[in-house]
């Protein structure tokens, strides 16, 4: 859900760094360019503001719904598997990387009790998109553990043990790992455009006020 406040505080911002802009930069432009590109600089920050309100947005939504889902599908796990080894007392993952056959067994348990998309309520392209990532993911890092036994990127508690709790925070950390390389590429494109815009009127302006001197 957008937060009206925060559009706004979003809004305001941009449309004020816009006319601070406007003032100390694009005022020495030539002055037939002069107004186009007041119009311009407004509209360049008020769309790089916009974008990262909505950047913000998708993230918090999708941290919130990753954080809701996970709850949901700990508790499903737990309440129709309870004798599922994942659940009951964990599987203790030293070694693993040389066991294939057991990587293989937590995988297929895995696949076979998950909820479907129905029971999470979300779409089933989502669904497929996702149960197939934590699939793959799992027995990726499954795979790649180090010499001391651990996953390098923990699925294990404490005790290097494999249970259902700790599978879903490293999924949820994973899932949020993508997330937030994503939101940050998306940041970088916007912040570009911002950046090319500032140094090309900072170059026409610099060199507008060399000529009038």
């Amino acid at each position: 859900m957008i937060n009206i406040g925060l559009l706004i505080v979003f809004v305001v911002l941009g449309a004020g760094l816009g006319v601070g802009y406007n003032f100390l930069v694009i005022k020495k432009y030539p002055e037939k360019r002069r107004k186009a590109n007041y119009v311009l600089t407004v509209i360049v920050f008020l769309i790089v503001t916009a974008a990262l309100f909505a950047l913000l947005s998708v993230r918090a939504f999708v941290s919130s719904t990753v954080s809701e889902k996970s709850q949901m599908l700990e508790q499903s796990i737990k309440e129709k598997y309870p004798n599922l080894g994942l659940v009951k007392g964990g599987i203790d993952l030293t070694g693993i990387d040389k066991d294939v056959s057991k990587a293989n067994n937590i995988v297929a348990d895995l696949r076979a009790v998950l909820p479907s998309n129905t029971e999470l309520k979300i779409g089933a392209r989502t669904y497929n998109f996702v149960s197939s990532f934590v699939l793959k993911e799992v027995r990726k890092k499954l795979m790649t553990a180090n010499v001391s036994g651990k996953l390098s990127n923990s699925f294990a508690d404490e005790n290097n043990l494999l249970t259902i709790s700790s599978l879903i925070n490293g999924l949820k950390k994973s899932i949020m790992n993508v997330v937030n390389i994503v939101i940050l590429v998306f940041v970088l494109i916007f912040v570009i455009i911002l950046l090319s815009h500032v140094i090309k009127s900072l170059a026409i302006a610099s060199k507008e006020r060399k000529a009038g001197t």
